[in-house]
């Protein structure tokens, strides 16, 4: 009788736990995939949102260059047309 009942209560035990372990395991990958998806979505937001940023300083520097650069253009013309040039 201890023969039969000891390895049935140990594979019935084991099975239990290989079970418990296997729910745990697949609740931790869950949680990790729901934790990535979220970071993903985050960081295409911030990557647009970066993308916009960088069109915008883009587009502002060349205007702020142009009007730096057109008074200096008048002036070297001014000066072309007093030496003769």
């Amino acid at each position: 009788m201890e023969l039969i009942i000891g390895p049935a209560l140990a594979l019935i035990g084991s099975m239990f736990f290989t079970v418990v372990s296997a729910k745990k395991t697949e609740q931790r990958i869950d949680d990790i995939e729901t934790s990535s998806r979220k970071q993903i979505v985050l960081l295409e937001d911030k990557a647009a949102m970066l993308e916009s940023k960088m069109i915008d300083i883009t587009q502002n520097t060349e205007i702020k260059f142009a009007q730096t650069l057109a008074p200096v253009a008048q002036a070297v013309k001014a000066l072309n047309e007093q030496v003769g040039i």
